[in-house]
């Protein structure tokens, strides 16, 4: 029994052990297939994100019709040529493709075209090769296409990079490389507004001189970036100086204060105390567009360089004053600007020089002169480019027109010299202009002589300008717009008609009773035509420049629409029925009276005049004319203008006319009669077309 027994427990630990084993072998199969099917998995994973990061990093191909869209629509595309079927194509694809993110982040869309026939329009003929456009223009590549580092420098250099005229277009990668790499860096953070538009049109203009300063241009589309700088608005434009950014507070649409604005932050305030040296190009920019500008000429000689240490102390304080200082060490340029002794110091102000003959090395003195220039009692000298922009630019502006070196402008100028800071704590700019050609211009024909503009519109002073008092109340009272109707000589009135859609002339003798009478009335209505968008108002006394337009009986008034005249026949001295009249020949179909002398001067200064003879007393001429204003606007269309004329013989005589009322049209001073019926007003628009076509 014992044997048995032994036996059995044996038996039962081989049978334990067997299916020990068995549980271990199970155990393991299992663990293997878990590791087989994670392999499997990570197998896939990477698999899979192999393809992902291939698909991301394969350069676009595009057809024809694709790649003209794009040429259109980007500014900076590089194209991959090849072939089907050729080794080389596809090695330097393969490289090529390892380089398409760097060149997008400067703003480069890369792509590949397999089309032969496109190609060769292109100018490639030999595959595989890689083109550049610009703003759609071409570069081919010449280098090694597929050394990729060679590519890369080339779709990422400069030169290709800035599009003449126009702001370079980047995203925030390539601003903040170009920020990291240059040290003068401009940025235009826009949007897609008008606003943008108007700004974008107005900055491209100053582009070319930013380069000349080494100053990068560029614009960006990206307002997560621009709120990480703090940018409210947009657009804004952003200076970064050796990274730091310094954000613009001006007036984007003034390209030339922002050219300025830029110029004058080339400087940090951290920066050591050192004269700017400026090329003969960068001089020319500064003094055209840089209002206050003071400019050292020197040769590099003992003399010279002791000026210029000692003038660097003051650096700072023409800083303080808003003038730049720079120094040109190059004696032609000196000479250019008219320069022959060195050093000399000139300051610029709105580009005219002035220059300083005390010792260059008492810098002190130098300061004291440059701050008398700047914030003395001069009156405002300005050119003649320079006046036309205050004129357009500012609503008011007074200006003394003179002649240099002449005792009577000289007294006259002194004697205006102490309202000048009345103006200015009134705002009202004055500035003097002593270019004889200058004042012909604006129908000055006698100098001195002192005209405010008021948005653009001339008034001339009549009275003493030795009297200053006279002057600054006069010039108050223009500003203001006291109820007084602007004064003009004959060549302002006739520059001011060939300007101005609408001028209202008073013509009188300014000794007579009925002409002052007359001319309270208009001064009654000055305000409502001044505060009239479309109409403006003037006065002249003279009685020569009246006969030119026939007018004999002093007062007359004229209303000019377009250039062509209308006499007013109501009362004169009725100021609403003069505002009637006014309001009606400009807002409706109006057609003006003329006098036979005006006719003539139509018929000799315009290219095509019709004009309606008929007798002023006759109701059914009255009606006929009254039916022709309904068509007044129909002869816009043919550039044709309507006036007409009370028959007083002189015309049917002249030009053999037998039957009144007529219809006449004037081509290049030759008369056609209508035959037809007056009273028909299409076929009066029908003969015009037919003969204007």
């Amino acid at each position: 029994m014992r044997k048995r027994s032994s036996v059995t427990i044996e038996l039962r630990m081989q049978a334990l052990a067997q299916e020990r084993k068995h549980k271990i072998e199970r155990a393991r199969m299992v663990i293997l297939q878990f590791l087989i099917g994670l392999t499997a998995v990570v197998g896939v994973f990477i698999l899979v994100a192999t393809d992902v990061l291939a698909k991301e990093s394969v350069i676009e191909e595009i057809h024809a019709t694709q790649l003209e869209k794009l040429l259109q629509k980007k500014d900076f595309v590089a194209v991959f040529w090849y072939a089907r079927h050729c080794r080389l194509c596809d090695d330097a694809l393969e490289d090529l493709e390892g380089i398409d993110d760097d060149a997008e982040k400067f703003s480069v869309d890369f792509v590949k075209v397999n089309d032969k026939r496109l190609a060769k329009s292109y100018g490639v003929r030999r595959f595989p090769a890689l083109t550049f456009f610009r703003n759609g223009e071409i570069t081919i590549f010449e280098g090694d296409v597929t050394d990729e580092d060679e590519v890369l420098d080339f779709l990422t250099s400069e030169n290709l990079l800035v599009i003449p005229d126009k702001i370079e277009e980047v995203n925030a990668d390539a601003l903040a490389s170009i920020i990291r790499d240059q040290k003068y860096v401009s940025a235009l953070f826009y949007d897609d507004s008008r606003k943008t538009d108007e700004i974008l049109e107005e900055l491209e203009n100053i582009d070319d001189e930013a380069d000349v300063f080494k100053i990068r241009f560029v614009k960006i589309k990206d307002r997560e970036l621009a709120e990480e700088f703090s940018l409210k608005d947009l657009p804004s434009l952003v200076y970064f100086r050796n990274s730091i950014p310094v954000v613009y507070h001006g007036d984007l649409t003034d390209e030339t204060e922002v050219l300025e604005w830029l110029i004058q932050h080339q400087t940090s305030v951290w920066e050591k105390d050192v004269v700017e040296s400026v090329t003969d190009q960068e001089l020319d920019i500064m003094i055209k567009n840089v209002d206050h500008l003071l400019v050292l000429f020197h040769d590099k000689k003992k003399t010279s360089q002791q000026a210029l240490e000692a003038l660097e102390n003051i650096d700072d304080d023409a800083d303080r004053l808003g003038v730049s200082f720079v120094e040109v060490s190059d004696v032609n340029v000196g000479r250019h600007h008219g320069v022959y002794s060195y050093p000399t110091l000139v300051y610029f102000e709105n580009e005219i020089p002035a220059v300083y003959d005390k010792t260059l090395t008492d810098h002190d003195q130098a300061l004291n002169w440059l701050v008398q220039r700047v914030e003395g009692a001069d009156i405002e000298r300005v050119k003649a480019e320079m006046l036309e922009k205050i004129i357009t630019k500012e609503d008011q502006v007074a200006v003394l027109f003179y002649k240099d070196q002449d005792q009577e402008s000289n007294e006259i100028l002194e004697a205006l010299e102490d309202i000048d800071d009345d103006l200015d704590e009134k705002n009202i700019r004055f500035v003097k202009n002593c270019e004889a050609q200058v004042a012909e211009d604006y129908g000055i024909e006698l100098v001195p002589s002192l005209v405010v503009f008021r948005r653009g519109i001339p008034s001339m002073f009549e009275g003493d300008l030795l009297e200053e008092d006279d002057v600054l109340t006069w010039v108050m009272d223009e500003i203001s717009g006291d109820n007084r109707v602007e004064v003009v000589t004959d060549a302002m009135l006739d520059k001011l008609i060939k300007k101005r859609k609408h001028v209202a002339v008073f013509f009188y003798d300014k000794k007579s009773s009925n002409s002052q009478m007359a001319l309270q009335a208009l001064e009654q209505i000055d305000d409502d035509i001044k505060n009239h968008p479309d109409m403006h108002m003037v006065k002249l006394d003279d009685t020569d420049e009246a006969l030119e337009y026939g007018l004999t009986d002093l007062p007359t008034l004229l209303f000019f629409d377009e250039g062509v005249p209308g006499i007013f026949r109501g009362d004169i001295r009725e100021s609403s029925a003069i505002l009637d009249w006014l309001n009606h020949a400009v807002l409706e179909d109006n057609i003006g009276e003329v006098n036979s002398v005006m006719l003539e001067k139509l018929i000799h200064d315009m290219n095509q005049i019709l004009v309606y003879v008929y007798f002023a007393a006759d109701a059914h001429d009255l009606k006929l004319l009254k039916d022709l204003e309904n068509i007044d606007h129909d002869l816009e269309s043919f550039d044709v203008h309507l006036v007409r004329l009370p028959d007083d013989g002189s015309f049917a005589h002249a030009y053999q006319v037998d039957v009144i009322p007529t219809l006449v049209l004037f081509r290049e001073g030759s008369p056609t009669v209508f035959q037809g019926d007056l009273g028909t007003e299409h076929k009066v628009v029908e003969w015009i077309e037919k003969i204007m076509t």
